[in-house]
């Protein structure tokens, strides 16, 4: 993935379209979260993450990754219960 190679601009723009294209996809918009979160995006990170939540509610993954989001913007509490 491009995330991995540090292109997140890449990553972002690649990913943002292809959501566009599958708008309810919970695997993109994590992939998607991951690079905001590591671009320093947290609030719309968080936001993509809770979306993807209501779409996939069994992902420990995107529950693992909102909490990370979480803690980072302070909120240590919520990222505990996440």
């Amino acid at each position: 993935m491009l995330k991995a190679l540090d292109r997140f601009a890449d990553a972002e723009v690649y990913l943002r379209k292809g959501l566009a294209l599958r708008q309810d996809d919970p695997e993109i918009m994590g992939n998607l979260a991951v690079v905001l979160h590591a671009a320093g995006k947290l609030d719309e990170a968080e936001r993509l993450l809770l979306r993807a939540i209501s779409l996939d509610e069994n992902s420990a993954e995107l529950r693992v990754n909102l909490g990370a989001v979480l803690a980072e913007s302070g909120r240590l509490e919520a990222a505990l219960a996440s």
